[in-house]
C-alpha cells in the first residue's frame, strides 16, 4: 500500500533520497517523517529500511529515507553538507506534492540518529538554509551516539569526528547543541545492553536535556535490550515500536496548523 521513488540531490552516487508515499498519494498526517539509517556512518542503505517506512505508511505518513556519503573516505564535514542538501531536496519534494505546509519529524537509528540530531538541533544552519526551525516538530533518536565524548574510542567515531577535543569532534557531537533555549520535543530510546553505543554515553545527553527543559524530553530506558534489538523495532515485539508510534501520535496532536509554514 505504498509507492516509492528515488530522487537525486547531488553528484555522488549516494546522493539520493528515497520517498515513500501512501499508494493514493494522500497523507493523513500533519508531519512527514525523515528517517536516517544506521550503520556506523559506513554501512547499509535506505532501501534496507523499507519495512520501517511501511509501518509509517500504514499510519498515514509520507516518509523520506535519505542516503549519504560514508566514512572513511568522507567525514563529518562532508556528511554535514549532505544533510543540508537533503533538507533542501526534501523541502523541494514536499512543495512539488503540495505538502509543503506540513511539518517534519526527523529521526534515526544509531549513526543515523546522530545525523538526525545534528540536522534538527543546529539552528544556525537551519537559518542559513532558510528553514524555519518551527517546521521541525520533533526528533526521535534510537540507539543514538549523541555524546561522542563518552563513547569508547573506535575507528568509526575517529573517521567521522576526528580526534577527541578537536573542533570537528565538537561540531559532530550533538550534545554540544543543547542550550538553555531548547524546546524541541525529543524522544530517546536506548537499551541498557547496547554494545555499540554505550548506554551511559546516551544517558548523559538525556540527563543534560532533562536539566534544561524536562518537558521537551521523553526518554525510555529499555532494560536488557541490545543495539540490534532496538534497530529491529519494525518486526520485533519488544515495546520499541509501540513507544515510537505513541510518541509520534502525541506530536501529531501537538502540531497545530497555525504553527505550520505555508
Amino acid at each position: 500500500n505504498m509507492r516509492k521513488s528515488k530522487h537525486k540531490y547531488g553528484k555522488h552516487f549516494r546522493h539520493y533520497v528515497m520517498l515513500y508515499e501512501p499508494k493514493n498519494g494522500k497523507t493523513t498526517k500533519k508531519n512527514v517523517i525523515i528517517y536516517i539509517h544506521g550503520g556506523g556512518w559506513q554501512f547499509s542503505k535506505p532501501q534496507a529500511y523499507e519495512p520501517n517506512a511501511q509501518e509509517w505508511i500504514n499510519e498515514g505518513y509520507t516518509v523520506f529515507l535519505p542516503c549519504h556519503r560514508r566514512i572513511p573516505f568522507y567525514d563529518y564535514e562532508d556528511l554535514r553538507k549532505d544533510l543540508n542538501l537533503i533538507l533542501l531536496k526534501i523541502q523541494e519534494l514536499m512543495k512539488e506534492r503540495d505538502i509543503g505546509h506540513l511539518n517534519m519529524i526527523i529521526g534515526g537509528m544509531s549513526s543515523g540518529a546522530n545525523l538526525a540530531a545534528l540536522m534538527g538541533l543546529n539552528s544556525l544552519i537551519l537559518n542559513d538554509l532558510n528553514i524555519n526551525s518551527n517546521q521541525i516538530s520533533g526528533l526521535f533518536l534510537l540507539g543514538a551516539p549523541v555524546n561522542l565524548a563518552l563513547m569508547r574510542p573506535s575507528p568509526s567515531v575517529y573517521f567521522f569526528a576526528g580526534n577527541k577535543g578537536g573542533s570537528k569532534f565538537k561540531k559532530a557531537n550533538p550534545i554540544e547543541y543543547l542550550n538553555e533555549n531548547h524546546s524541541l520535543p525529543i524522544l530517546g530510546i536506548h537499551g541498557t545492553k547496547d554494545g555499540f553505543v554505550e548506554f551511559e554515553s546516551a544517558l548523559s545527553f538525556y540527563e543534560k536535556l532533562n536539566e534544561i527543559n524536562p518537558e521537551s524530553l521523553t526518554f525510555h530506558q529499555m532494560n536488557g535490550i541490545t543495539h540490534l534489538e532496538t534497530a529491529g523495532w519494525s518486526f520485533l515485539k519488544n515495546g520499541v515500536q509501540e513507544l515510537l508510534i505513541n510518541w509520534l501520535e502525541a506530536q501529531e496532536k501537538n502540531t497545530t496548523f497555525e504553527s505550520l509554514n505555508a
